[in-house]
């Protein structure tokens, strides 16, 4: 991007210096064919103001092309964002459920190992 405006001025710099280097040429009046009529105008200022303009032209397409891709960077940033989030909450809610699933088969396993202890006691009690 750098390169482009640097080379952008630098052709700008140069038509600038051109264009005063030779200010009597690009202010001698000469005739000119519109199409539909001639006028007398000085063919170097016009091709001149028609080189701004098209340069005014090119930088406002610059502008507006750098600013949509902005613009959509911002959006895709925000999106990524609340995927991310989103993708966090759902871990931790795995994580949550997986803790309630280990502490119940805990609990399970304390209530067999209860069990098979009372019955080993009350057999050996029996005998």
């Amino acid at each position: 991007m750098r390169t482009k405006i640097l080379l952008l001025i630098i052709s700008i710099v140069l038509i600038a210096g051109f264009a005063m280097l030779n200010v009597d040429e690009f202010t001698r009046i000469s005739t000119l064919n519109l199409g539909l009529t001639t006028m007398q105008l000085p063919l170097g200022l016009v091709m001149l103001l028609i080189v701004v303009a098209m340069s005014l032209i090119f930088l406002a397409v610059t502008v507006y092309m750098h600013s949509t891709q902005l613009m959509e960077t911002r959006k895709y940033a925000r999106e990524l964002t609340a995927q991310r989030e989103l993708a966090e909450q759902a871990e931790v809610s795995r994580y949550t459920k997986l803790r309630g699933y280990l502490e119940s088969q805990a609990a399970l396993a304390i209530n067999r190992d209860c069990d098979t202890i009372a019955a080993i006691d009350s057999r050996m009690l029996k005998t």
